[in-house]
C-alpha cells in the first residue's frame, strides 16, 4: 500500500507560489506520523520513524526524496529505534537528529 504524500505542506520554502500543489510519486510503503526535514545540500525531502501500514507497526525507516527521477528510496541508514511521530532537529555542526521515545 503506497504513501500519499503532500509535499507542499511539508516543504513551503520549495513551493513558494501560494495554493500551489505539485504532485510527486508515493512512497514505497504507507507511513504516517513520519518525521519530515529537508536535508542540505541538496534540500531533499527526508521522511523518517511513523508508523508502517503494511506491517501495522512503528517505523525506523528513512525514506529520501530524489526532484530528479520523482522516486522515493529507502536509505540504508535507519533510526536507532523505531518512533511514530518522531520530532527532529538540525545544525549545521551537528546535522540532522531524530528524537523519539
Amino acid at each position: 500500500m503506497p504513501g500519499r504524500v503532500d509535499v507542499v505542506s511539508l516543504f513551503p520554502e520549495e513551493f513558494p507560489v501560494p495554493d500551489c500543489m505539485k504532485n510527486i510519486s508515493d512512497l514505497p510503503r504507507g507511513i504516517h506520523g513520519a518525521a519530515a526535514a529537508v536535508v542540505p545540500p541538496d534540500s531533499r525531502p527526508l521522511l523518517c520513524g511513523g508508523f508502517d501500514e503494511l506491517h501495522q507497526t512503528e517505523s525506523d525507516a528513512c525514506f529520501v526524496y530524489d526532484y530528479a527521477s520523482n522516486t522515493w528510496s529507502e536509505t540504508e541508514g535507519r533510526m536507532p529505534t523505531a518512533v511514530n511521530l518522531p520530532g527532529y532537529g538540525y545544525g549545521r555542526s551537528w546535522g540532522l537528529v531524530m528524537i523519539g521515545k
